[in-house]
Protein backbone atom coordinates (compact mmCIF):
# COMPACT_ATOMS: atom_id res chain seq x y z
CA UNK A 1 0.00 0.00 0.00
CA UNK A 2 2.94 2.33 0.73
CA UNK A 3 4.11 1.92 -2.90
CA UNK A 4 0.62 2.73 -4.15
CA UNK A 5 0.52 5.95 -2.03
CA UNK A 6 3.82 7.04 -3.56
CA UNK A 7 2.45 6.36 -7.02
CA UNK A 8 -0.68 8.38 -6.20
CA UNK A 9 1.43 11.36 -5.10
CA UNK A 10 3.39 11.28 -8.39
CA UNK A 11 0.21 10.96 -10.39
CA UNK A 12 -1.37 13.81 -8.45
CA UNK A 13 1.46 16.16 -9.41
CA UNK A 14 1.25 15.06 -13.09
CA UNK A 15 -2.49 15.54 -13.07
CA UNK A 16 -2.14 19.04 -11.66
CA UNK A 17 0.33 19.89 -14.42
CA UNK A 18 -1.98 18.67 -17.20
CA UNK A 19 -5.20 20.12 -15.77
CA UNK A 20 -7.49 17.45 -14.27
CA UNK A 21 -10.64 19.59 -14.07
CA UNK A 22 -14.25 18.53 -14.39
CA UNK A 23 -15.03 20.05 -17.77
CA UNK A 24 -17.84 17.97 -19.30
CA UNK A 25 -18.50 18.16 -23.06
CA UNK A 26 -21.57 15.87 -22.89
CA UNK A 27 -24.63 17.83 -23.93
CA UNK A 28 -28.13 17.14 -25.15
CA UNK A 29 -30.58 14.30 -24.62
CA UNK A 30 -28.59 11.14 -23.71
CA UNK A 31 -28.97 8.01 -25.83
CA UNK A 32 -28.97 4.60 -24.20
CA UNK A 33 -25.81 2.50 -24.70
CA UNK A 34 -26.07 -1.25 -24.14
CA UNK A 35 -22.35 -1.88 -23.69
CA UNK A 36 -19.47 -0.15 -22.01
CA UNK A 37 -17.82 2.26 -24.45
CA UNK A 38 -14.12 1.75 -25.11
CA UNK A 39 -11.31 2.92 -27.35
CA UNK A 40 -8.52 0.92 -28.98
CA UNK A 41 -5.01 2.37 -28.79
CA UNK A 42 -3.63 1.98 -32.32
CA UNK A 43 -0.39 3.96 -32.16
CA UNK A 44 2.26 2.93 -31.32
CA UNK A 45 1.54 -0.55 -32.63
CA UNK A 46 1.53 -2.80 -29.53
CA UNK A 47 3.39 -5.53 -31.42
CA UNK A 48 6.59 -3.48 -31.27
CA UNK A 49 6.61 -3.58 -27.48
CA UNK A 50 9.02 -0.70 -26.87
CA UNK A 51 10.90 0.57 -24.98
CA UNK A 52 9.56 3.98 -25.96
CA UNK A 53 11.45 7.26 -25.88
CA UNK A 54 10.91 10.29 -23.65
CA UNK A 55 8.35 11.76 -26.05
CA UNK A 56 5.56 9.45 -27.21
CA UNK A 57 2.41 10.09 -29.25
CA UNK A 58 -0.53 7.82 -28.49
CA UNK A 59 -3.54 7.56 -30.80
CA UNK A 60 -6.80 5.68 -30.45
CA UNK A 61 -10.07 4.94 -32.23
CA UNK A 62 -13.49 3.84 -31.09
CA UNK A 63 -13.67 0.13 -30.28
CA UNK A 64 -17.38 -0.07 -29.57
CA UNK A 65 -20.79 0.26 -31.23
CA UNK A 66 -21.63 2.99 -28.73
CA UNK A 67 -21.26 6.60 -29.81
CA UNK A 68 -18.37 7.96 -27.78
CA UNK A 69 -18.75 11.61 -26.85
CA UNK A 70 -15.77 12.21 -24.59
CA UNK A 71 -12.53 10.66 -23.40
CA UNK A 72 -9.92 11.22 -20.72
CA UNK A 73 -6.58 9.65 -19.92
CA UNK A 74 -4.53 8.63 -16.92
CA UNK A 75 -0.74 8.31 -16.85
CA UNK A 76 1.18 6.85 -13.89
CA UNK A 77 4.69 5.71 -13.16
CA UNK A 78 5.35 2.59 -11.15
CA UNK A 79 7.73 -0.30 -10.75
CA UNK A 80 4.70 -2.58 -10.41
CA UNK A 81 2.52 -1.71 -13.38
CA UNK A 82 0.67 -5.01 -13.50
CA UNK A 83 -0.48 -4.41 -9.94
CA UNK A 84 -1.43 -0.83 -10.81
CA UNK A 85 -3.60 -1.92 -13.74
CA UNK A 86 -5.29 -4.51 -11.54
CA UNK A 87 -5.91 -1.87 -8.88
CA UNK A 88 -7.45 0.46 -11.48
CA UNK A 89 -9.91 -2.25 -12.52
CA UNK A 90 -10.72 -3.35 -8.96
CA UNK A 91 -11.23 0.10 -7.44
CA UNK A 92 -11.64 2.75 -10.16
CA UNK A 93 -13.08 5.25 -7.73
CA UNK A 94 -9.78 5.40 -5.86
CA UNK A 95 -8.13 6.85 -9.01
CA UNK A 96 -10.83 9.38 -9.89
CA UNK A 97 -8.86 12.50 -8.95
CA UNK A 98 -5.86 11.45 -11.09
CA UNK A 99 -7.58 11.47 -14.48
CA UNK A 100 -7.15 14.30 -16.97
CA UNK A 101 -10.12 16.47 -17.80
CA UNK A 102 -12.76 15.09 -20.17
CA UNK A 103 -12.30 16.18 -23.77
CA UNK A 104 -14.64 15.91 -26.74
CA UNK A 105 -14.01 12.73 -28.74
CA UNK A 106 -14.66 14.68 -31.96
CA UNK A 107 -12.41 17.53 -30.92
CA UNK A 108 -8.73 18.14 -31.85
CA UNK A 109 -7.47 16.25 -28.76
CA UNK A 110 -10.11 13.55 -28.73
CA UNK A 111 -8.10 10.87 -30.52
CA UNK A 112 -4.48 11.48 -29.50
CA UNK A 113 -2.16 12.72 -26.80
CA UNK A 114 1.54 13.54 -26.74
CA UNK A 115 3.30 12.53 -23.52
CA UNK A 116 6.68 13.99 -22.65
CA UNK A 117 6.95 15.62 -19.22
CA UNK A 118 4.60 13.00 -17.77
CA UNK A 119 6.94 10.11 -18.63
CA UNK A 120 9.54 8.91 -16.20
CA UNK A 121 12.28 6.32 -16.39
CA UNK A 122 11.00 2.81 -15.92
CA UNK A 123 7.47 1.50 -16.37
CA UNK A 124 4.51 3.71 -17.17
CA UNK A 125 0.80 3.01 -17.38
CA UNK A 126 -1.47 4.86 -19.78
CA UNK A 127 -5.22 4.26 -19.61
CA UNK A 128 -7.84 5.92 -21.83
CA UNK A 129 -11.44 6.03 -20.64
CA UNK A 130 -14.39 6.63 -22.95
CA UNK A 131 -17.83 7.96 -22.04
CA UNK A 132 -21.04 7.71 -24.04
CA UNK A 133 -23.86 10.23 -24.22
CA UNK A 134 -25.86 8.49 -21.47
CA UNK A 135 -22.93 8.73 -19.08
CA UNK A 136 -21.78 5.12 -19.32
CA UNK A 137 -17.99 4.85 -19.04
CA UNK A 138 -15.28 2.29 -19.73
CA UNK A 139 -15.36 -0.10 -16.79
CA UNK A 140 -12.50 -2.48 -17.67
CA UNK A 141 -9.00 -1.55 -18.77
CA UNK A 142 -7.02 -4.07 -20.78
CA UNK A 143 -3.37 -3.81 -21.74
CA UNK A 144 -2.92 -3.26 -25.51
CA UNK A 145 -6.57 -2.34 -25.90
CA UNK A 146 -7.52 0.79 -23.97
CA UNK A 147 -4.46 0.73 -21.73
CA UNK A 148 -0.75 0.43 -22.40
CA UNK A 149 2.02 -0.69 -20.03
CA UNK A 150 5.35 0.44 -21.42
CA UNK A 151 8.93 1.22 -20.55
CA UNK A 152 10.30 4.70 -21.24
CA UNK A 153 13.97 5.65 -21.55
CA UNK A 154 16.34 7.98 -23.36
CA UNK A 155 16.57 6.82 -26.96
CA UNK A 156 19.85 6.29 -28.80
CA UNK A 157 19.93 6.75 -32.57
CA UNK A 158 16.83 7.11 -34.69
CA UNK A 159 14.50 4.94 -36.76
CA UNK A 160 15.26 1.26 -37.26
CA UNK A 161 16.43 0.74 -40.84
CA UNK A 162 16.20 -2.21 -43.19
CA UNK A 163 16.61 -2.52 -46.93
CA UNK A 164 15.61 -4.83 -49.74
CA UNK A 165 17.08 -5.26 -53.21
CA UNK A 166 14.36 -5.93 -55.75
CA UNK A 167 16.30 -7.48 -58.66
CA UNK A 168 18.46 -10.25 -57.16
CA UNK A 169 19.14 -10.14 -53.42
CA UNK A 170 15.75 -9.70 -51.77
CA UNK A 171 15.43 -8.72 -48.12
CA UNK A 172 18.98 -7.88 -47.07
CA UNK A 173 18.20 -7.76 -43.37
CA UNK A 174 17.12 -11.40 -43.46
CA UNK A 175 20.85 -12.08 -43.43
CA UNK A 176 21.58 -9.73 -40.52
CA UNK A 177 18.62 -9.48 -38.16
CA UNK A 178 20.32 -7.03 -35.76
CA UNK A 179 20.72 -3.41 -36.82
CA UNK A 180 22.90 -0.81 -35.17
CA UNK A 181 23.89 2.65 -36.46
CA UNK A 182 27.15 2.63 -38.38
CA UNK A 183 27.45 -1.14 -38.71
CA UNK A 184 28.69 -2.13 -42.16
CA UNK A 185 27.26 -5.14 -44.04
CA UNK A 186 28.88 -6.54 -47.19
CA UNK A 187 27.67 -8.46 -50.22
CA UNK A 188 29.42 -9.74 -53.32
CA UNK A 189 27.51 -9.07 -56.53
CA UNK A 190 28.23 -9.57 -60.20
CA UNK A 191 29.84 -6.57 -61.84
CA UNK A 192 27.50 -4.83 -64.25
CA UNK A 193 24.32 -6.02 -62.51
CA UNK A 194 22.03 -3.13 -61.75
CA UNK A 195 20.63 -3.13 -58.23
CA UNK A 196 17.34 -1.57 -57.18
CA UNK A 197 16.85 -0.85 -53.49
CA UNK A 198 13.95 0.03 -51.24
CA UNK A 199 14.44 1.48 -47.76
CA UNK A 200 12.18 0.51 -44.89
CA UNK A 201 12.30 2.49 -41.63
CA UNK A 202 10.38 2.22 -38.39
CA UNK A 203 10.21 4.74 -35.57
CA UNK A 204 6.91 3.49 -34.17
CA UNK A 205 8.68 0.97 -31.97
CA UNK A 206 9.80 3.86 -29.77
CA UNK A 207 6.68 5.99 -30.24
CA UNK A 208 7.58 8.26 -33.15
CA UNK A 209 6.99 8.47 -36.91
CA UNK A 210 9.40 8.43 -39.83
CA UNK A 211 9.56 11.86 -41.50
CA UNK A 212 11.97 11.27 -44.39
CA UNK A 213 14.76 9.30 -46.05
CA UNK A 214 18.06 9.94 -47.77
CA UNK A 215 20.67 7.75 -49.41
CA UNK A 216 23.97 8.06 -51.22
CA UNK A 217 26.76 6.03 -52.79
CA UNK A 218 30.33 6.37 -51.52
CA UNK A 219 29.75 9.29 -49.14
CA UNK A 220 33.14 10.56 -47.95
CA UNK A 221 32.05 12.50 -44.86
CA UNK A 222 28.81 11.40 -43.23
CA UNK A 223 29.14 14.01 -40.47
CA UNK A 224 28.90 16.82 -43.02
CA UNK A 225 26.49 15.16 -45.42
CA UNK A 226 24.03 17.85 -46.54
CA UNK A 227 21.72 15.80 -48.76
CA UNK A 228 18.11 16.71 -47.82
CA UNK A 229 15.69 14.13 -46.48
CA UNK A 230 12.84 13.28 -48.89
CA UNK A 231 9.61 11.27 -48.77
CA UNK A 232 10.68 8.75 -51.43
CA UNK A 233 12.17 5.51 -50.07
CA UNK A 234 12.95 4.01 -53.50
CA UNK A 235 16.60 4.22 -54.60
CA UNK A 236 17.14 4.57 -58.36
CA UNK A 237 18.58 1.48 -60.04
CA UNK A 238 22.37 1.49 -60.32
CA UNK A 239 25.31 -0.86 -60.84
CA UNK A 240 29.10 -0.78 -61.08
CA UNK A 241 31.44 -2.82 -63.24
CA UNK A 242 33.88 -3.54 -60.42
CA UNK A 243 35.16 -2.50 -57.03
CA UNK A 244 33.79 -1.95 -53.54
CA UNK A 245 31.07 0.69 -53.22
CA UNK A 246 29.25 1.84 -50.08
CA UNK A 247 25.55 2.64 -49.98
CA UNK A 248 24.49 4.65 -46.93
CA UNK A 249 20.82 4.95 -46.02
CA UNK A 250 19.33 7.18 -43.34
CA UNK A 251 15.87 7.96 -41.97
CA UNK A 252 14.79 10.83 -39.76
CA UNK A 253 11.84 10.83 -37.36
CA UNK A 254 9.44 13.69 -36.59
CA UNK A 255 11.64 14.88 -33.72
CA UNK A 256 14.83 15.00 -35.77
CA UNK A 257 16.42 11.74 -34.60
CA UNK A 258 18.39 10.06 -37.40
CA UNK A 259 19.05 6.35 -37.96
CA UNK A 260 21.91 5.36 -40.26
CA UNK A 261 23.22 2.19 -41.86
CA UNK A 262 25.89 1.49 -44.47
CA UNK A 263 26.00 -1.48 -46.83
CA UNK A 264 29.10 -2.37 -48.81
CA UNK A 265 28.82 -4.09 -52.18
CA UNK A 266 31.82 -5.69 -53.83
CA UNK A 267 31.16 -5.74 -57.58
CA UNK A 268 33.12 -8.67 -59.04
CA UNK A 269 34.21 -8.01 -62.66
CA UNK A 270 32.70 -10.65 -64.97
CA UNK A 271 35.57 -11.46 -67.35
CA UNK A 272 34.16 -14.83 -68.52
CA UNK A 273 37.35 -15.86 -70.30
CA UNK A 274 36.93 -19.62 -69.72
CA UNK A 275 34.29 -21.86 -71.32
CA UNK A 276 32.96 -24.31 -68.75
CA UNK A 277 32.97 -24.90 -64.98
CA UNK A 278 31.59 -28.09 -63.42
CA UNK A 279 30.43 -27.73 -59.80
CA UNK A 280 30.44 -31.24 -58.33
CA UNK A 281 27.92 -31.09 -55.50
CA UNK A 282 27.02 -34.77 -55.73
CA UNK A 283 28.96 -36.51 -52.93
CA UNK A 284 29.36 -40.28 -52.89
CA UNK A 285 31.89 -42.91 -51.82
CA UNK A 286 33.91 -45.55 -53.61
CA UNK A 287 32.32 -48.37 -51.64
CA UNK A 288 30.87 -50.89 -54.16
CA UNK A 289 27.11 -50.58 -54.57
CA UNK A 290 25.75 -53.76 -56.19
CA UNK A 291 22.15 -52.49 -55.99
CA UNK A 292 23.21 -49.42 -58.03
CA UNK A 293 21.17 -46.97 -55.94
CA UNK A 294 24.04 -44.49 -56.25
CA UNK A 295 27.13 -44.17 -58.42
CA UNK A 296 30.47 -44.42 -56.72
CA UNK A 297 32.47 -41.21 -56.49
CA UNK A 298 34.79 -42.36 -59.28
CA UNK A 299 31.91 -43.45 -61.54
CA UNK A 300 30.14 -40.13 -61.19
CA UNK A 301 33.34 -38.15 -61.75
CA UNK A 302 34.27 -40.20 -64.82
CA UNK A 303 30.80 -39.72 -66.33
CA UNK A 304 30.73 -35.94 -65.92
CA UNK A 305 34.33 -35.37 -66.84
CA UNK A 306 33.56 -37.27 -70.06
CA UNK A 307 30.55 -35.04 -70.78
CA UNK A 308 32.46 -31.85 -70.00
CA UNK A 309 35.34 -32.99 -72.24
CA UNK A 310 32.98 -32.61 -75.18
CA UNK A 311 34.06 -28.99 -74.82
CA UNK A 312 37.62 -28.84 -76.12
CA UNK A 313 38.71 -26.15 -73.66
CA UNK A 314 37.66 -28.07 -70.54
CA UNK A 315 40.60 -28.81 -68.19
CA UNK A 316 39.74 -31.22 -65.29
CA UNK A 317 42.65 -29.82 -63.30
CA UNK A 318 41.25 -26.27 -63.45
CA UNK A 319 37.56 -26.35 -64.33
CA UNK A 320 36.11 -28.52 -61.56
CA UNK A 321 34.93 -27.22 -58.19
CA UNK A 322 34.41 -30.12 -55.78
CA UNK A 323 32.05 -28.99 -53.02
CA UNK A 324 33.02 -31.80 -50.64
CA UNK A 325 36.70 -30.84 -50.94
CA UNK A 326 35.82 -27.23 -50.15
CA UNK A 327 34.19 -27.77 -46.76
CA UNK A 328 30.76 -28.23 -48.36
CA UNK A 329 30.67 -24.53 -49.27
CA UNK A 330 29.30 -23.17 -52.56
CA UNK A 331 31.89 -21.64 -54.86
CA UNK A 332 32.58 -17.93 -54.58
CA UNK A 333 31.19 -15.56 -57.17
CA UNK A 334 34.79 -14.64 -58.01
CA UNK A 335 35.31 -18.17 -59.37
CA UNK A 336 32.19 -18.04 -61.52
CA UNK A 337 33.19 -14.65 -62.89
CA UNK A 338 35.83 -16.36 -65.07
CA UNK A 339 33.31 -18.65 -66.83
CA UNK A 340 30.67 -18.34 -69.53
CA UNK A 341 28.91 -21.61 -68.69
CA UNK A 342 28.36 -23.59 -65.48
CA UNK A 343 27.14 -27.14 -64.85
CA UNK A 344 25.96 -27.73 -61.26
CA UNK A 345 25.21 -31.35 -60.30
CA UNK A 346 23.67 -31.67 -56.84
CA UNK A 347 22.44 -34.38 -54.53
CA UNK A 348 19.88 -34.33 -51.73
CA UNK A 349 22.54 -35.40 -49.22
CA UNK A 350 22.27 -33.05 -46.24
CA UNK A 351 26.01 -33.30 -45.47
CA UNK A 352 26.83 -31.37 -48.64
CA UNK A 353 23.87 -29.41 -49.86
CA UNK A 354 25.67 -26.33 -51.17
CA UNK A 355 22.87 -26.18 -53.75
CA UNK A 356 20.23 -25.84 -51.01
CA UNK A 357 22.29 -23.15 -49.29
CA UNK A 358 22.27 -21.17 -52.51
CA UNK A 359 18.54 -21.49 -53.09
CA UNK A 360 17.44 -20.69 -49.56
CA UNK A 361 19.51 -17.48 -49.11
CA UNK A 362 17.15 -16.41 -46.33
CA UNK A 363 19.15 -16.05 -43.16
CA UNK A 364 22.61 -15.36 -41.83
CA UNK A 365 23.86 -18.93 -42.28
CA UNK A 366 22.99 -19.13 -45.96
CA UNK A 367 24.77 -17.84 -49.05
CA UNK A 368 23.75 -15.23 -51.59
CA UNK A 369 22.30 -16.89 -54.68
CA UNK A 370 24.54 -15.52 -57.44
CA UNK A 371 23.17 -17.72 -60.26
CA UNK A 372 20.49 -15.19 -61.35
CA UNK A 373 23.16 -12.47 -61.46
CA UNK A 374 25.43 -14.78 -63.46
CA UNK A 375 22.65 -15.46 -65.98
CA UNK A 376 21.71 -11.78 -66.11
CA UNK A 377 25.26 -11.03 -67.25
CA UNK A 378 24.93 -13.55 -70.10
CA UNK A 379 26.19 -16.69 -68.35
CA UNK A 380 24.47 -20.04 -68.92
CA UNK A 381 23.74 -22.80 -66.40
CA UNK A 382 22.83 -26.47 -66.55
CA UNK A 383 21.54 -27.50 -63.13
CA UNK A 384 20.39 -31.01 -62.28
CA UNK A 385 20.60 -33.75 -59.71
CA UNK A 386 19.10 -36.07 -57.16
CA UNK A 387 15.88 -35.00 -55.49
CA UNK A 388 14.61 -36.98 -52.53
CA UNK A 389 13.45 -35.79 -49.14
CA UNK A 390 13.67 -32.08 -48.33
CA UNK A 391 17.14 -31.17 -49.52
CA UNK A 392 17.53 -31.64 -53.26
CA UNK A 393 16.09 -30.02 -56.32
CA UNK A 394 14.12 -26.81 -56.64
CA UNK A 395 12.02 -27.69 -53.60
CA UNK A 396 15.08 -26.84 -51.51
CA UNK A 397 13.68 -23.28 -51.44
CA UNK A 398 10.74 -24.52 -49.36
CA UNK A 399 10.70 -24.87 -45.56
CA UNK A 400 11.65 -28.43 -44.58
CA UNK A 401 8.16 -29.06 -43.18
CA UNK A 402 6.44 -28.20 -46.48
CA UNK A 403 4.17 -30.74 -48.09
CA UNK A 404 4.29 -31.62 -51.77
CA UNK A 405 3.03 -30.52 -54.28
CA UNK A 406 3.84 -26.95 -53.32
CA UNK A 407 4.05 -23.56 -54.95
CA UNK A 408 7.51 -22.00 -55.11
CA UNK A 409 6.03 -18.53 -55.54
CA UNK A 410 6.58 -16.34 -52.51
CA UNK A 411 3.38 -16.38 -50.41
CA UNK A 412 1.60 -13.03 -50.21
CA UNK A 413 1.53 -13.19 -46.41
CA UNK A 414 5.34 -13.31 -46.25
CA UNK A 415 5.62 -9.90 -47.93
CA UNK A 416 8.71 -10.91 -49.92
CA UNK A 417 10.52 -8.27 -51.91
CA UNK A 418 11.33 -10.81 -54.66
CA UNK A 419 10.48 -14.41 -55.45
CA UNK A 420 13.08 -17.14 -55.16
CA UNK A 421 14.98 -18.36 -58.21
CA UNK A 422 12.78 -21.36 -59.21
CA UNK A 423 9.75 -19.12 -59.74
CA UNK A 424 11.38 -15.86 -60.77
CA UNK A 425 14.17 -17.12 -63.04
CA UNK A 426 13.31 -20.71 -63.97
CA UNK A 427 9.60 -20.09 -64.61
CA UNK A 428 8.43 -22.93 -62.32
CA UNK A 429 5.23 -22.45 -60.31
CA UNK A 430 4.60 -25.86 -58.68
CA UNK A 431 7.13 -28.47 -57.54
CA UNK A 432 6.18 -32.13 -57.13
CA UNK A 433 8.22 -35.33 -56.88
CA UNK A 434 8.08 -39.12 -56.76
CA UNK A 435 9.10 -39.34 -53.08
CA UNK A 436 8.27 -36.57 -50.63
CA UNK A 437 6.21 -35.33 -47.72
CA UNK A 438 2.89 -35.29 -49.56
CA UNK A 439 -0.36 -33.49 -48.97
CA UNK A 440 -3.24 -35.77 -48.14
CA UNK A 441 -7.01 -35.65 -48.21
CA UNK A 442 -9.33 -34.00 -50.72
CA UNK A 443 -8.53 -32.80 -53.37
CA UNK A 444 -5.14 -34.59 -53.34
CA UNK A 445 -5.27 -37.77 -55.48
CA UNK A 446 -3.95 -41.05 -54.15
CA UNK A 447 -0.16 -41.09 -54.39
CA UNK A 448 1.99 -44.23 -54.22
CA UNK A 449 5.63 -44.74 -55.14
CA UNK A 450 4.74 -47.88 -57.06
CA UNK A 451 2.51 -45.91 -59.45
CA UNK A 452 4.46 -42.65 -59.55
CA UNK A 453 8.01 -43.93 -60.11
CA UNK A 454 9.57 -43.08 -63.47
CA UNK A 455 9.62 -45.76 -66.17
CA UNK A 456 11.24 -43.60 -68.88
CA UNK A 457 11.28 -40.06 -70.27
CA UNK A 458 10.42 -38.60 -73.64
CA UNK A 459 10.91 -35.29 -75.42
CA UNK A 460 8.13 -32.72 -75.17
CA UNK A 461 6.28 -32.57 -78.47
CA UNK A 462 4.78 -29.08 -78.44
CA UNK A 463 7.04 -26.52 -76.77
CA UNK A 464 8.60 -24.23 -79.40
CA UNK A 465 12.02 -24.08 -77.70
CA UNK A 466 12.21 -27.88 -77.58
CA UNK A 467 10.99 -28.22 -81.18
CA UNK A 468 13.82 -25.93 -82.24
CA UNK A 469 16.33 -28.58 -81.08
CA UNK A 470 15.57 -31.68 -83.21
CA UNK A 471 18.89 -33.34 -82.31
CA UNK A 472 17.73 -34.05 -78.77
CA UNK A 473 16.86 -37.75 -78.21
CA UNK A 474 13.15 -38.47 -78.65
CA UNK A 475 13.22 -40.83 -75.66
CA UNK A 476 15.43 -41.11 -72.59
CA UNK A 477 15.56 -44.53 -70.94
CA UNK A 478 17.19 -45.58 -67.70
CA UNK A 479 20.72 -46.95 -68.13
CA UNK A 480 20.89 -50.75 -68.42
CA UNK A 481 23.49 -50.82 -65.63
CA UNK A 482 20.95 -49.65 -63.05
CA UNK A 483 17.90 -51.62 -64.25
CA UNK A 484 19.34 -55.17 -64.08
CA UNK A 485 17.19 -57.84 -62.47
CA UNK A 486 18.98 -57.56 -59.09
CA UNK A 487 19.29 -53.73 -59.19
CA UNK A 488 17.08 -51.64 -56.94
CA UNK A 489 15.67 -49.57 -59.79
CA UNK A 490 14.77 -52.43 -62.09
CA UNK A 491 11.70 -51.36 -64.01
CA UNK A 492 10.00 -54.70 -63.49
CA UNK A 493 9.54 -54.05 -59.75
CA UNK A 494 9.71 -50.40 -58.91
CA UNK A 495 11.03 -47.86 -61.45
CA UNK A 496 13.14 -44.79 -60.65
CA UNK A 497 12.63 -42.58 -57.58
CA UNK A 498 15.05 -39.61 -57.86
CA UNK A 499 12.73 -37.38 -59.89
CA UNK A 500 11.34 -33.89 -59.39
CA UNK A 501 8.31 -32.76 -61.40
CA UNK A 502 7.41 -29.23 -62.46
CA UNK A 503 3.95 -27.69 -62.95
CA UNK A 504 2.05 -31.02 -62.80
CA UNK A 505 -1.20 -30.53 -64.67
CA UNK A 506 -3.44 -32.13 -62.03
CA UNK A 507 -2.34 -29.65 -59.37
CA UNK A 508 -2.22 -26.65 -61.68
CA UNK A 509 -5.89 -27.37 -62.49
CA UNK A 510 -6.84 -27.86 -58.83
CA UNK A 511 -5.23 -24.54 -57.89
CA UNK A 512 -6.50 -22.78 -61.08
CA UNK A 513 -2.96 -21.81 -62.02
CA UNK A 514 -1.54 -20.92 -65.42
CA UNK A 515 2.09 -21.59 -66.30
CA UNK A 516 4.36 -18.58 -66.67
CA UNK A 517 5.28 -17.49 -70.16
CA UNK A 518 8.90 -18.54 -69.72
CA UNK A 519 8.09 -22.11 -68.59
CA UNK A 520 9.35 -24.38 -71.39
CA UNK A 521 9.20 -28.19 -70.95
CA UNK A 522 12.07 -30.20 -72.43
CA UNK A 523 11.48 -33.78 -71.19
CA UNK A 524 8.39 -35.42 -69.70
CA UNK A 525 8.14 -38.65 -67.72
CA UNK A 526 6.26 -41.90 -68.19
CA UNK A 527 5.22 -43.37 -64.87
CA UNK A 528 5.18 -47.03 -63.92
CA UNK A 529 1.38 -46.78 -63.99
CA UNK A 530 -0.48 -44.71 -66.56
CA UNK A 531 -3.02 -43.75 -63.85
CA UNK A 532 -0.35 -41.90 -61.88
CA UNK A 533 -0.94 -38.12 -61.68
CA UNK A 534 2.74 -37.71 -62.61
CA UNK A 535 2.40 -39.54 -65.92
CA UNK A 536 3.38 -37.28 -68.85
CA UNK A 537 4.49 -34.45 -66.54
CA UNK A 538 7.51 -32.18 -67.02
CA UNK A 539 10.86 -33.19 -65.48
CA UNK A 540 13.31 -31.02 -67.48
CA UNK A 541 12.97 -27.43 -68.67
CA UNK A 542 14.64 -24.72 -70.70
CA UNK A 543 15.47 -21.55 -68.73
CA UNK A 544 14.84 -18.71 -71.17
CA UNK A 545 14.51 -15.57 -69.05
CA UNK A 546 18.02 -14.39 -69.96
CA UNK A 547 18.40 -16.14 -73.33
CA UNK A 548 18.79 -12.86 -75.23
CA UNK A 549 21.59 -11.48 -73.04
CA UNK A 550 24.90 -11.34 -74.90
CA UNK A 551 27.79 -11.57 -72.40
CA UNK A 552 30.82 -9.29 -72.49
CA UNK A 553 33.74 -11.73 -72.46
CA UNK A 554 37.50 -11.27 -72.19
CA UNK A 555 38.23 -14.26 -74.48
CA UNK A 556 36.39 -16.73 -76.69
CA UNK A 557 32.99 -16.48 -78.37
CA UNK A 558 30.13 -14.54 -76.76
CA UNK A 559 26.81 -16.32 -77.23
CA UNK A 560 23.28 -15.47 -76.10
CA UNK A 561 21.47 -18.75 -75.31
CA UNK A 562 19.01 -20.44 -72.92
CA UNK A 563 19.97 -22.40 -69.84
CA UNK A 564 18.73 -25.86 -68.77
CA UNK A 565 17.41 -27.47 -65.60
CA UNK A 566 16.70 -31.17 -65.08
CA UNK A 567 14.85 -32.64 -62.12
CA UNK A 568 16.87 -35.89 -62.15
CA UNK A 569 20.54 -37.04 -62.08
CA UNK A 570 21.59 -37.82 -65.64
CA UNK A 571 24.10 -40.54 -64.67
CA UNK A 572 21.21 -42.99 -64.15
CA UNK A 573 20.04 -42.66 -67.76
CA UNK A 574 21.34 -44.03 -71.06
CA UNK A 575 24.88 -42.66 -71.36
CA UNK A 576 24.90 -42.42 -75.15
CA UNK A 577 21.77 -40.29 -75.04
CA UNK A 578 23.29 -38.24 -72.22
CA UNK A 579 26.16 -37.45 -74.60
CA UNK A 580 23.62 -36.48 -77.23
CA UNK A 581 21.92 -34.07 -74.80
CA UNK A 582 25.26 -32.52 -73.82
CA UNK A 583 26.15 -32.00 -77.47
CA UNK A 584 22.92 -30.10 -78.10
CA UNK A 585 23.37 -27.89 -75.05
CA UNK A 586 27.04 -27.22 -75.77
CA UNK A 587 26.27 -26.36 -79.36
CA UNK A 588 23.63 -23.92 -78.16
CA UNK A 589 26.25 -22.38 -75.88
CA UNK A 590 28.86 -22.24 -78.64
CA UNK A 591 31.36 -24.54 -76.88
CA UNK A 592 30.87 -27.90 -78.62
CA UNK A 593 34.18 -29.15 -79.97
Amino acid sequence: MRNLVVVMLVASMLCAASGCDSEDPVRGEPQSCEEDPSVLITFPDPSYGGPYGRVVDFEWVSDTDCEIQSVRYLIMQSMQTDDLLSALNEDPGFFEEYWSRWRSFDGPQGHAIRLDEELGSGFNLLAVQARSADGKMTAEFVDDRNARIFWSRDMLGGPYLSMSENNYLGDLDDYYPASYPGVEFKWEVAGGCRLKFRIEANAEYYGRRVAGYRYGWDIDDLDNWEEPFIDDNEIPERGFDEGEHDLTIQAIDDLGNVGSKTFRFDFIPMTMERDLLWIDDFPSTNVPNPMRTMPTEDEHDLFWEGLCARNAGFDPGVDIYDVMENNNEPPALELLSHYKNVIWTYSSASVSNAWAQMLQQSDREKKTNFLPMFMARGGHVWTLGRSIGSFGGLKAVLPTESRIPSSVECPVEENCSIDKMPFRDYGVTIVDCVIGNFLFGDPMPNRTIERDALYSAYLDESDPVTLAHPDLPATLELWDEITCWYCFFNIRDRGFFYVEVYNPEYWMEIESLVAQDHFHPMFRMRSMNILSPLNHQTIAIWVTKYEDVLPEVAAGPAVAAPSVHMGFPLWFFDHDKANQIADVIFEEWGIKQ
